[in-house]
């Protein structure tokens, strides 16, 4: 079996081989067999990314599909740089992530469901990454959303975990259903969905055709599903109900990132519709600052980092809205890292606290949790853009592009978003591990299958952001060099002095918001008076409580109208009418069963001589 086959096949082989054939084995077995397939397909990515990075993208078909007439749909798999980066970061944050849950769920009693999901999850995701057409695009792209609702509702004896994997969904068959009406008119306009065939086509394009605006917009719905962007977000924080590996993965590596993903790899058709890359932009803005807002008051540790998702998610789709489509990709990367270590380490709080969530009821963890701790630290100054790791270089770039594309009021509300994220992440750090302890009993630093993990996103958290050094620091922006190729452009000349200027802004802020974090919360839980603005973020801006007044009770009336109105009103009552019509029929003609065979002779006689008459 060829290379690129088998990095693809090698999580689902796992999947499959957890799901069916060790369902009685040691929770031992079970990880070391969910962890080797993603470990042989991270090594496996590394040799194509040496093979294929530096020369011409590679197809490979896999078998024909869909063929009817002159269209052609084959399960091809698509290798260029950008989907080579993807590749590494979900293999390879994937690999970590799958070490670390042998730790975080050593005492689950079906520990072979679990990692049968979690093999799945990246296999689609795989699928999603590699496609080279929408339709396998869209395979992948369903697939992530059936393995976040088998996850997050794994504890589906509870029924609020199993009412978050429900929530998630439906939410995101919302937006699902205009990706899918994107690819429908995507093939009525231009008879092909293949990425590489629409490229051409548009590239040799003299006038935009109207249909695209649609196009676009309706992928951007999509869009705003999987990445959850307003108003489809709801679903993202409740997903928090989920084992925390689950949330490591689907917040890092997998399936927020794949509306981002797909926007970027379709950039040359949104860049021939600059009213939705503004809708887009807008869209970004609003739901980063948005979700930082609420992040601020949030108490439990994993809702805190569910809505810095959303937020720093926002950031990546303003990105893509002014254009810059790589430095998207860049926040991305750096975001897979820091928020892969951020999950973790709230896991490894979580264990040691015997699964205690509620930031008040923790403290003073530093002492005994030396190494989590740490790496929190790092992972901390890494989101909030502390100079030198990785966030700073990706959230300035996203900033100073923003800006320099005429988008001044986009990148205040960025700013504002980067002093509400220093704010609330240190905010935090602080109630975590500083202080006084407020939780009862011993704390212990967990095992090592769980912070080796951390320790290794930790140096990729300080590291990976010096992949895009800009010019103004005396860097050469070697991920915009290399993304070059797909994404176009090159290393245009900035205003260095301009940028530096709206770095220091940039850091300022940031620094201001965590100071006021340090000041508020180093000794504990500080007394603030309650303004009404605090309820309003605490309760999320009462957005779920919205949703449920105008669409869940009012579809729910509506079906409960069509059950008793048509279903049984009207279909069952026409069909049960029917059959309480025909016993009838038969309870009557019945009484002339008599077992009398002089009788039914007489019956048969009398049938011949009418037959008779009638026919003459």
């Amino acid at each position: 079996m060829k290379l690129y086959q088998l990095l693809v096949l090698m999580p689902l082989l796992g999947a499959l081989t957890n799901g069916l054939l060790l369902r009685r084995a040691s929770n031992r077995t079970v990880h070391i067999v969910g962890v080797l397939p993603i470990l042989v397909s991270f090594v496996l990515a590394l040799i194509v990314y040496t093979n294929v990075a530096g020369s011409a993208p590679v197809t490979v078909k896999l078998f024909d599909w869909l063929q009817v007439g002159e269209f052609n749909a084959p399960l091809a798999l698509y290798f260029d740089r950008l989907s080579l980066l993807m590749l590494l970061i979900v293999t390879g944050i994937g690999t970590v992530i799958h070490v670390f849950a042998g730790g975080y769920m050593h005492a689950e009693r079906h520990l072979h469901r679990f990692f049968c999901y979690l093999n799945l999850f990246i296999f689609m995701m795989l699928l999603l990454i590699l496609s080279a057409n929408m339709l396998v695009m869209f395979i992948g792209w369903e697939g992530v959303g059936l393995c976040s609702y088998l996850l997050i509702g794994y504890w589906f004896s509870d029924a609020n975990n199993a009412k978050a994997g429900m929530k998630a969904f439906v939410v995101n068959r919302i937006g699902d259903m205009g990706f899918l009406l994107a690819i429908f008119l995507t093939f009525k306009l231009f008879a092909t969905v293949s990425f590489v065939e629409l490229k051409e086509l548009l590239a040799n394009t003299e006038t935009v055709p109207p249909e695209l605006y649609w196009i676009t917009l309706c992928m951007f719905i999509g869009a705003c599903g999987k990445s959850a962007q307003l108003p489809l977000h709801v679903w993202l924080p409740d997903a928090m109900a989920g084992p925390t590996p689950v949330s490591a993965l689907i917040h890092a590596a997998t399936m927020v990132t794949a509306g981002v993903f797909m926007m970027t790899r379709l950039h040359f058709m949104y860049e021939l519709t600059p009213a939705v890359m503004n809708i887009v932009a807008v869209v970004g803005a609003i739901t980063a600052l948005f979700a930082a807002t609420i992040a601020i008051t949030q108490r439990d540790i994993k809702k805190v980092l569910a809505y810095s998702t959303v937020s720093q998610l926002g950031y990546m789709v303003m990105a893509c809205g002014v254009g810059a489509f790589g430095a998207g990709v860049f926040h991305l990367l750096t975001h897979a890292c820091f928020k892969a270590l951020l999950f973790l380490g709230a896991g490894s709080v979580i264990v040691a606290l015997h699964h205690q969530q509620d930031m008040f009821k923790m403290g003073g963890l530093f002492k005994s949790m030396r190494i989590t701790g740490t790496c929190m630290l790092i992972g901390v100054l890494a989101i909030i853009g502390f100079p030198g790791l990785a966030g700073f270089f990706s959230k300035d770039e996203v900033l100073f592009l923003t800006f320099t594309q005429g988008n001044t009021v986009l990148w205040a509300m960025g700013i504002a978003t980067a002093f509400f994220t220093a704010f609330y992440m240190v905010r935090m750090f602080c109630l975590t591990f500083m202080g006084t302890a407020r939780h009862e009993g011993k704390v212990h630093e967990t095992g090592a299958v769980m912070w080796l993990p951390l320790t290794l996103l930790a140096l990729l958290s300080i590291t990976v952001g010096y992949l895009g050094v800009p010019h103004a620091l005396g860097g050469h922006n070697l991920l915009h060099q290399y993304l070059a190729p797909v994404l176009g452009g090159g290393s245009a000349e900035h205003d260095v002095g301009l940028e530096i200027s709206l770095m220091l802004v940039s850091v300022a802020v940031m620094a201001a918001g965590a100071l006021l974090a340090f000041l508020l919360y180093r000794r504990g839980l500080p007394v603030l008076p309650r303004l009404p603005l605090y309820s309003l973020s605490l309760n999320k801006y009462w957005l779920d409580e919205l949703y449920d007044k105008v669409v869940v009770i009012p579809c729910a009336y509506l079906a409960q109208f069509t059950h008793k109105i048509i279903d049984e009103g009207t279909i069952d009552a026409i069909v049960n009418g029917l059959g309480r019509g025909a016993m009838k029929i038969a309870s009557a003609s019945s009484s002339a069963m008599t077992g009398s065979l002089h009788r039914y002779a007489l019956y048969i006689l009398l049938g011949l001589v009418g037959a008779v008459f009638m026919l003459v």
